[in-house]
């Protein structure tokens, strides 16, 4: 990049650019801060929040529960109670507020702003960001923070230009009150997302039909209270069980798988386990048995319980062979399961039905409905694509992002993603990525992988810092070898046996060692100088890259 290509470049320089600001922006904000450097936020919604601000569809909550989804901010959750171990949308943008009230986020935020490209420049040293008005920020340090759920896939939008009723895509969400009564709804996909809306207006619809593609392994959502985890009138208890998530696979309070197999106990004991365990959430997979992702049969076992429970639910003998059939359409767990709060009762109604396309595809979506391959024409009103998000690898390819050879991130990762750590990138020096590829990302509790990420970015931040050095990146050596690690773990488990979000075209998008194991192998790679490459300014401009000839790198020194 040369200067002149940019001809709007903002007076003040920054120390750190972030792009979003969602739980991963709010963090790197209140650590960043700490260390006294100047921040900036550039985040392209109208508000604060990121997922929470967009996502504003019917029964929109989280569903990793209180506490685990909470940022490790004591100034945040110290001073605020929650309603329920699963906060719906609006709680969690008055969470939100709450934050900003308390560590201050809206001052340093650009809102309304979309970053369109950011490079390297070697004569200063610094980021270049182009905004989407033409105008540039730079930077020592950009921190790229744009979550997993923020921008919708366009694999639809040829197929439903001719529909004339209304689209709702859920990222995308109008913030006024959406009506169904008297619509017929389609609501195309099964992921948590389409569960949550379908339990909201099932019973509110003249009719909702669910096309689907794979069954959604829901587990029922407990109804207990956050304060029966006793997390609400103690904040040092509070503190501690924050604290638990990162020693547990998944990053979520005391869930952690017990070290026992599935068939390494009695039938009865088996079985008395899963009946106890299918009572009590997501726990129902990530809590019970070890080897639910490792053995065929543990996990069949698994489905087994889970599909004659579910089976239960459901009276009409057709839906409940779509819904909850006796052989999987998938391993079980491989798709993040949904919570049932409601869902399976819903198809008890005569108004919500349910389309199987794996034997009736969808043949055209026409002007006041879908035509589906056997030829039945159904009408719709609403059309609600609940087909996911655009992956975490998509999005910051859309951020154009270049290297220090000004080619685009785009080009770089064509024949496969590599990453040091799963935060930061040979070719992009002094850029920190949160929750992105070959990071637990969310095939963990998203809070946990960014309270984990953010607070030794800020660590290295500080290193970095105090030794005066104008810029780090990783060797190509030590980001092969991490490559190597991710996929030592994927191949060990069951998640390429079917397209999800934790894969892209059958590689590993994340890292699925589990966060204890992610921690580990942070807090020791980041400490060895030899994985990585810096830069010092003299009197003649910035030096060679070259390996910092030092002990050790202690990350966590600012922590």
């Amino acid at each position: 990049m040369t200067r002149s290509r940019y001809q709007r470049v903002n007076s003040t320089p920054l120390d750190v650019i972030i792009i979003g600001a969602g739980l991963g922006g709010i963090s790197a904000l209140y650590h960043l801060r700490k260390l006294g450097l100047t921040c900036q936020i550039i985040e392209r919604g109208g508000d604060i929040g990121g997922a929470w601000y967009r996502n504003r569809y019917p029964g929109a909550r989280t569903d990793s529960g209180i506490p685990s989804y909470e940022l490790n901010i004591p100034e945040c959750y110290e001073t605020w109670s929650w309603s329920c171990m699963f906060p719906d949308h609006h709680e969690m943008r008055q969470f939100i507020d709450h934050c900003d009230k308390n560590i201050g986020i809206r001052q340093h935020v650009l809102l309304n702003t979309a970053v369109v490209g950011a490079q390297f420049d070697i004569a200063w040293g610094r980021w270049a960001v182009e905004l989407d008005d033409g105008s540039v920020l730079t930077s020592k340090y950009l921190i790229c923070a744009i979550g997993t759920a923020s921008q919708r896939p366009a694999s639809m939008d040829k197929q439903i230009k001719d529909f004339r009723g209304q689209v709702y895509f859920p990222c995308n969400w109008p913030h006024h009150e959406v009506n169904p009564e008297n619509q017929d709804v389609a609501v195309i996909g099964t992921g948590p997302t389409a569960l949550q809306i379908v339990q909201e207006w099932g019973p509110r619809a003249k009719s909702v039909a669910v096309y689907q593609r794979t069954c959604n392994t829901a587990v029922p959502m407990p109804s207990c209270p956050p304060d029966g985890l006793g997390c609400v009138d103690s904040p040092t208890e509070r503190k501690k069980l924050i604290a638990s998530r990162t020693k547990t696979p998944y990053g979520l309070v005391a869930w952690a798988p017990k070290n026992t197999g599935t068939f390494s106990v009695s039938n009865q004991e088996r079985e008395r386990k899963f009946q106890k365990l299918f009572q009590q959430g997501i726990k129902y997979f990530v809590g019970g048995y070890n080897d639910l992702t490792l053995s065929p049969k543990a996990n069949r076992a698994a489905y087994d319980v889970w599909a004659c429970r579910t089976r239960q639910k459901i009276a009409d003998p057709r839906k409940r062979d779509i819904l909850a059939p006796m052989e999987p359409t998938h391993l079980f767990g491989i798709k993040r399961p949904g919570l049932d709060n409601g869902y399976f009762a819903q198809f008890n109604r005569d108004s919500v039905d349910v389309v199987n396309l794996r034997s009736n595809h969808i043949a055209s979506v026409v002007a006041d409905g879908i035509l589906t391959g056997d030829g039945t024409f159904h009408h719709h009103d609403i059309i609600i694509p609940a087909i996911g998000f655009k992956t975490v690898r998509d999005n910051l390819v859309s951020l154009g992002l270049r290297d220090t050879d000004g080619c685009p991130l785009q080009d770089r990762w064509a024949d496969g993603m590599r990453t040091f750590l799963g935060i930061i990138h040979h070719g992009l020096p002094n850029v920190f990525m949160v929750s992105g590829p070959q990071s637990p990302g969310e095939q963990s509790n998203v809070p946990t992988c960014i309270d984990v990420q953010i607070t030794r970015i800020a660590g290295l931040i500080h290193a970095m810092e105090r030794l005066k050095l104008v810029a780090i990146r990783p060797t190509l050596d030590s980001m092969e070898a991490w490559n190597a690690k991710v996929y030592d773990c994927f191949k060990r488990q069951f998640y390429g046996t079917t397209t999800c979000r934790y894969t892209t075209d059958g590689r590993p998008l994340f890292y699925p060692g589990g966060i204890p194991q992610y921690i580990q192998e942070l807090d020791n790679r980041l400490a060895e100088w030899a994985n990585f490459e810096v830069t010092r300014a003299d009197s003649k401009g910035l030096q060679d890259w070259a390996v910092e000839a030092q002990q050790g790198l202690d990350v966590q020194e600012a922590l």
